[in-house]
């Protein structure tokens, strides 16, 4: 028996299909999470504003902040305005001196209270057009304030100043610290592993569901053809597709399905032949057997008042259906040792027309009584051939008599014998009553019944042609038959010549 190979056996395709399951949920869990925790939340149009809008606007509020700075109430004022309208951005704008003290915040409840001033040479740096705003003094430090400046505007007291003027300060704009909890983030980070941790067992759950319903559904395939084919339905099949353990088991049930089905048919036709052979060897011994009685009996109650002549009569149809039944019980027992492989065939070489001369003397009296005239026709020079006599002979005298008994008054039998190479074709030809072409399947079955049958007419028991049949299988040939109804029938068959192969494997 050939192994099915790994990757097809359930043991490799379950865990594989819940692994690809689990797989799928991890893959989607880790695309939300991405799309959503991990993802920084932006307001509409933040990016945009602090690339392009920012630059502008706090260049305006840097004139119009340092033509107030004197007042420096009014010039946080103007500052306080601004962080209202830029809240939504989460940015924050303060005034330093020239020194970097803050004197002034758009929110002075926040940076004014943490950050007391700025270093000026960091502000100057900043406000330099090649400034790398990359390089922040301390990058590793994203909360520290220089690291979240991203602009940083002189001040001048007067609009219309030369760009040469001194400058009376510094505004500066950034965005708002990051604030991390850390009971909040192990909060979070806790969050996170209870539904990661859900998550996989309603996977792992929802996997299981699917393949144990997969699993399921085809075993209650096998189970319904199971169940079909116990309770009579020997042509119920169940799919098997699969190259698994299932699929298996399904094909072998469907090859058990296929030769109990065929042994079922088998074992039925057996039983309807049996019966068949029972009926009719009871209705072929029935019928002489009632002949007999009828005729003993009269014998037995009018043994005296019966003239000679007609006891003479009576004994003689007593004595012809004694021969009928004797010679019945023969071909039973001569059919039954050829069914059971006990006749003994004995090949030799010997003349084949020889062998038909006698059949026809055997036949002479019977073909005259039914007006029948018997004919052969042979080539010249044929050979011996190799078989045995005895049972070619008895072949020859079922033909024969067959031909004589449902022939018409005036008809002939014709024997031919001619060369088929390396052996002897023989046909028995009759101008009879011929065979219809629907029982030309059944004429070699023992006790072939046919209204219209050549097996029973003529008083024929049906066993000659199955006899020869058998016979001639053993010599390794076997009998044919042509016919058409009303126009005689041939029959017909082959012997091995002697001295060939055919002779030599069929004595052996």
């Amino acid at each position: 028996m050939r192994w099915p190979r790994f990757w097809t056996t359930l043991h490799f395709r379950i865990p594989a299909l819940f692994l690809a399951l689990l797989g799928l949920s991890a893959g989607a869990y880790y695309l939300w999470v991405n799309a959503t925790v991990l993802q920084p939340s932006t307001e509409p149009g933040e990016d945009e504003w602090y690339d392009r809008v920012a630059a502008v606007e706090l260049d305006s509020l840097a004139r119009l902040v340092g033509c107030d700075l004197a007042d420096v109430p009014r010039a946080e004022e103007h500052l306080v305005r601004f962080g209202e309208r830029s809240a939504v951005f989460q940015t924050e704008v303060v005034i330093t001196d020239l020194a970097g003290t803050v004197i002034a915040s758009s929110r002075p409840d926040s940076l004014t209270a943490a950050v007391a001033a700025v270093d000026p040479l960091l502000l100057t740096e900043m406000t330099r057009p090649d400034w790398d705003w990359n390089s922040y003094p301390v990058p590793e430090d994203i909360d520290a304030y220089p690291n979240r400046i991203f602009e940083v505007d002189r001040l001048f007291a007067d609009t219309d100043t030369d760009t040469n003027a001194a400058p009376i300060g510094f505004l500066v704009a950034s965005f708002q610290p990051i604030t991390i909890d850390y009971n909040e983030l192990i909060a979070d980070y806790r969050r996170l592993r209870l539904q990661a941790l859900a998550i996989a067992l309603a996977s792992a759950a929802l996997s299981g569901l699917i393949i144990m319903g997969w699993l399921s559904r085809r075993i209650r395939q096998l189970s319904a053809g199971v169940d079909a084919f116990a309770a009579g339905d020997l042509a119920r099949r169940v799919p098997a597709t699969s190259r698994d353990e299932l699929g298996n088991l399904g094909r072998c049930f469907n090859d058990m399905g296929v030769r109990l089905q065929a042994s079922m048919e088998e074992l039925q036709q057996k039983e309807r032949f049996q019966r068949r052979l029972i009926a009719n060897i009871s209705h072929d011994l029935r019928t002489p057997m009632t002949s007999l009685r009828g005729y003993i009996d009269t014998l037995l109650i009018n043994r005296d008042q019966l003239p000679a002549q007609e006891r003479n009569r009576y004994l003689n149809i007593i004595s012809a259906n004694l021969d009928h039944l004797d010679k019945l019980i023969d071909q039973l027992l001569d059919l039954s040792r050829l069914d059971a492989g006990q006749a003994k065939f004995q090949p030799e070489d010997f003349p084949l027309p020889e062998l038909v001369d006698e059949a026809l003397s055997r036949c002479a009296v019977a073909a005259s009584e039914r007006d029948v005239t018997l004919r052969v026709e042979l080539a010249a020079e044929l050979p011996l051939v190799h078989a045995d006599p005895l049972q070619t002979a008895q072949v020859l005298q079922n033909l024969i008599d067959n031909g004589i008994k449902f022939n018409l008054p005036g008809g002939e039998v014709v024997v031919r014998m001619a060369c088929a190479g390396d052996a002897i074709a023989v046909s028995i030809s009759d101008t009879g009553v011929g065979i219809p072409s629907e029982d030309l399947p059944h004429v070699f079955e023992r006790f072939f019944t046919s209204d219209r049958s050549r097996t029973r007419k003529g008083n024929s028991s049906g066993l000659g042609l199955a006899i020869s049949q058998k016979i001639l299988a053993g010599h390794g040939t076997e009998l044919t038959v042509q016919s058409e109804f009303g126009a005689g029938a041939t029959f017909g068959f082959q012997l091995s010549a002697a001295d060939t192969p055919r002779a030599q494997s069929a004595e052996a």
